[in-house]
């Protein structure tokens, strides 16, 4: 994304990422697979995308990335419900979705890892 170089091998399909706006200090918690549009994607927001128009500084941050569907949307899923991110003001998700299917790589996921890297993103963006 744009703070980050990044080539992403074939063994990843996706990512899951955030955005902070520094001008109100306000976050965006996603998912996005890759293909052609992946570095310019900014979510489905319309109150983030507007913001982003009308010239706020955002950054944006990979914070995990995946190897299937599943773990794509569990690893979205589980930072909106540990961040509380749609009853917390501070950010711009309005609504939680997922159709995880269980498997090994899903159950073997370090999610005590990802909440720290989404941290430490927060905290030195």
């Amino acid at each position: 994304l744009d703070n980050q170089p990044y080539n992403h091998s074939t063994k990843h399909i996706g990512f899951v990422y955030l955005i902070i706006n520094h001008t109100t200090q306000k976050f965006y918690i996603g998912k996005k697979s890759f293909n052609k549009n992946w570095e310019k994607y900014t979510g489905s927001s319309s109150k983030l995308n507007l913001h982003i128009q009308q010239g706020h500084l955002i950054s944006k941050h990979i914070v995990h990335l995946c190897q299937t569907k599943s773990e794509l949307n569990y690893v979205e899923l589980y930072l909106q419900v540990v961040t509380n991110a749609i009853n917390d003001p501070r950010f711009y998700n309005e609504y939680i979705q997922a159709k995880v299917k269980t498997s090994r790589q899903v159950q073997s996921i370090d999610l005590n890892n990802i909440i720290e890297s989404f941290r430490r993103t927060v905290t030195n963006p």
